[in-house]
Protein backbone atom coordinates (compact mmCIF):
# COMPACT_ATOMS: atom_id res chain seq x y z
CA UNK A 1 0.00 0.00 0.00
CA UNK A 2 1.16 3.37 -0.76
CA UNK A 3 0.49 7.41 -0.62
CA UNK A 4 1.01 7.37 -4.39
CA UNK A 5 -1.61 4.15 -5.19
CA UNK A 6 -4.03 6.41 -2.81
CA UNK A 7 -3.51 9.95 -4.47
CA UNK A 8 -4.14 7.71 -7.70
CA UNK A 9 -7.20 6.03 -6.55
CA UNK A 10 -8.91 9.33 -5.57
CA UNK A 11 -7.87 10.76 -9.16
CA UNK A 12 -10.16 8.09 -10.00
CA UNK A 13 -12.93 8.77 -7.11
CA UNK A 14 -13.09 12.59 -8.11
CA UNK A 15 -13.38 11.87 -11.82
CA UNK A 16 -16.30 8.92 -11.45
CA UNK A 17 -17.72 11.55 -9.25
CA UNK A 18 -17.96 14.28 -11.62
CA UNK A 19 -19.21 12.18 -14.19
CA UNK A 20 -21.70 10.45 -11.62
CA UNK A 21 -22.69 7.57 -14.05
CA UNK A 22 -21.65 4.62 -11.41
CA UNK A 23 -22.39 5.51 -8.68
CA UNK A 24 -21.65 2.15 -7.54
CA UNK A 25 -17.82 2.39 -8.79
CA UNK A 26 -17.54 5.74 -7.00
CA UNK A 27 -18.19 4.09 -3.27
CA UNK A 28 -15.83 1.45 -4.37
CA UNK A 29 -13.23 3.27 -5.67
CA UNK A 30 -13.31 5.64 -2.13
CA UNK A 31 -12.99 2.64 -0.26
CA UNK A 32 -9.90 1.36 -2.15
CA UNK A 33 -8.32 4.77 -1.39
CA UNK A 34 -9.30 4.65 1.97
CA UNK A 35 -7.83 1.61 2.57
CA UNK A 36 -4.43 3.72 1.32
CA UNK A 37 -5.05 6.50 3.74
CA UNK A 38 -5.57 4.26 6.81
CA UNK A 39 -2.38 1.92 5.86
CA UNK A 40 -0.52 5.17 5.58
CA UNK A 41 -1.31 6.53 8.60
CA UNK A 42 -1.16 3.30 10.94
CA UNK A 43 1.99 1.87 9.60
CA UNK A 44 5.23 1.54 11.27
CA UNK A 45 3.25 1.25 14.68
CA UNK A 46 3.77 -1.12 17.72
CA UNK A 47 1.20 -4.52 17.80
CA UNK A 48 1.34 -7.88 19.82
CA UNK A 49 4.82 -6.51 21.29
CA UNK A 50 6.91 -5.64 18.15
CA UNK A 51 6.85 -2.86 15.18
CA UNK A 52 4.94 -4.38 12.23
CA UNK A 53 5.37 -1.85 9.21
CA UNK A 54 2.26 -3.48 7.08
CA UNK A 55 -1.05 -4.85 7.41
CA UNK A 56 0.42 -8.43 6.40
CA UNK A 57 3.27 -7.74 9.25
CA UNK A 58 0.31 -7.01 11.78
CA UNK A 59 -1.99 -10.03 10.63
CA UNK A 60 0.61 -12.43 11.47
CA UNK A 61 1.58 -11.31 14.88
CA UNK A 62 -2.31 -12.31 15.91
CA UNK A 63 -2.37 -15.46 17.53
CA UNK A 64 -4.15 -18.33 15.00
CA UNK A 65 -6.92 -19.06 17.30
CA UNK A 66 -7.82 -15.19 17.31
CA UNK A 67 -7.12 -14.22 13.64
CA UNK A 68 -9.45 -13.70 11.03
CA UNK A 69 -9.64 -11.55 7.90
CA UNK A 70 -6.93 -9.05 6.90
CA UNK A 71 -10.07 -6.95 6.62
CA UNK A 72 -11.33 -7.59 9.94
CA UNK A 73 -7.62 -6.95 11.22
CA UNK A 74 -7.09 -3.65 9.19
CA UNK A 75 -10.95 -2.31 10.89
CA UNK A 76 -9.62 -2.98 14.12
CA UNK A 77 -6.48 -1.02 13.65
CA UNK A 78 -8.84 1.67 11.94
CA UNK A 79 -11.02 1.58 15.04
CA UNK A 80 -8.62 1.47 17.81
CA UNK A 81 -5.79 3.66 16.26
CA UNK A 82 -7.78 6.37 14.14
CA UNK A 83 -10.88 6.31 15.52
CA UNK A 84 -12.43 9.01 14.47
CA UNK A 85 -12.15 7.94 10.95
CA UNK A 86 -13.84 4.84 11.94
CA UNK A 87 -17.13 5.50 11.13
CA UNK A 88 -16.28 7.07 7.92
CA UNK A 89 -14.04 4.44 6.65
CA UNK A 90 -16.66 1.47 8.14
CA UNK A 91 -19.38 3.09 6.09
CA UNK A 92 -17.43 3.12 3.14
CA UNK A 93 -16.38 -0.75 3.77
CA UNK A 94 -19.89 -1.80 3.57
CA UNK A 95 -21.34 0.32 1.17
CA UNK A 96 -18.74 -0.82 -1.23
CA UNK A 97 -19.43 -4.59 -0.38
CA UNK A 98 -22.79 -3.90 -0.98
CA UNK A 99 -22.36 -2.19 -4.45
CA UNK A 100 -19.88 -4.98 -5.19
CA UNK A 101 -22.26 -8.02 -4.17
CA UNK A 102 -26.01 -6.87 -3.63
CA UNK A 103 -27.24 -3.88 -5.05
CA UNK A 104 -25.08 -1.55 -7.52
CA UNK A 105 -27.70 1.39 -7.64
CA UNK A 106 -26.62 3.70 -5.52
CA UNK A 107 -28.80 6.69 -4.23
CA UNK A 108 -28.28 10.35 -3.99
CA UNK A 109 -27.94 10.20 -0.06
CA UNK A 110 -24.60 7.58 -0.44
CA UNK A 111 -23.50 8.83 -3.05
CA UNK A 112 -22.78 12.49 -1.59
CA UNK A 113 -21.86 10.64 1.46
CA UNK A 114 -19.15 8.44 0.08
CA UNK A 115 -16.99 12.18 -0.59
CA UNK A 116 -17.78 13.32 2.94
CA UNK A 117 -16.67 9.83 4.59
CA UNK A 118 -13.33 10.01 2.03
CA UNK A 119 -12.83 13.41 3.31
CA UNK A 120 -13.14 12.77 7.10
CA UNK A 121 -10.80 10.09 6.34
CA UNK A 122 -7.87 12.20 4.54
CA UNK A 123 -8.02 14.90 7.91
CA UNK A 124 -8.10 12.17 10.14
CA UNK A 125 -5.23 10.49 8.20
CA UNK A 126 -3.61 14.23 7.74
CA UNK A 127 -3.37 13.53 4.25
CA UNK A 128 -3.26 16.57 2.03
Amino acid sequence: MSLKHGRHNEELFLALFEEGVYRDWVITVAFYTAIHYVEERLFPTRFYNAEVHSLEEAHERIPVNRRFSRHTTRGQLVQSRLPKSYQSYDKLRKQSQNARYVDYQISDQLYKKSKEWLTNIKNVCEIE
